[in-house]
């Protein structure tokens, strides 16, 4: 389960990187715009402009909508999750010893220890995107202060 999510977040990673990306290009674009909308309208490139723009946000939505994909799947894994754990768990304790009895009062200590482990582990994928974020907003925002220039690049 770690494995397929750490695979997928890792995925959702670089399509989020390059999301801010597109992102930071098309406010840049805008900005230029709105700066030389004089010039713009003496000129009439806003057709020009306007492609531009589109084309960037084609290229983000494009982005966006495999994000979210990806996200709705890696949510279906951690939803399915703890189902998976105690059917393998279950499965695995009878298969490994057949002396081993599956009685009730062990699949409900069982049940209700898995149950407790549920929040947590459903917080996970959240902190990771999260803290992809944070190293995206540092990376932008830390070469604007001199003060933290003796730090080494994320």
């Amino acid at each position: 389960m770690i494995p397929v999510n750490a695979y997928l977040t890792n995925i959702s990673k670089r399509l989020q990187i390059k999301q801010m990306k597109l992102k930071d290009e098309r406010v840049k674009a805008m900005n230029e715009i709105l700066n030389g909308m004089k010039i713009i309208k003496l000129y009439s490139w806003e057709r020009a402009f306007i492609e531009r723009i589109q084309r960037i946000r084609t290229k983000e939505l494009q982005i966006l909508k495999r994000i979210n994909y990806l996200s709705a799947l890696i949510q279906a894994i951690w939803n399915l999750a703890p189902f998976l754990v105690s059917f393998i768990t279950f499965a695995l304790f009878v298969l490994i010893d057949h002396d081993n009895r599956l009685t009730a009062s062990k699949a409900f200590v069982s049940l209700s220890l898995f149950n407790i482990l549920r929040f947590p582990l459903a917080m996970l994928p959240n902190l990771v995107t999260f803290i992809i974020m944070v190293f995206w907003i540092l990376q932008i925002i830390l070469p604007e202060f001199s003060f933290f220039s003796f730090l080494p690049p994320l």
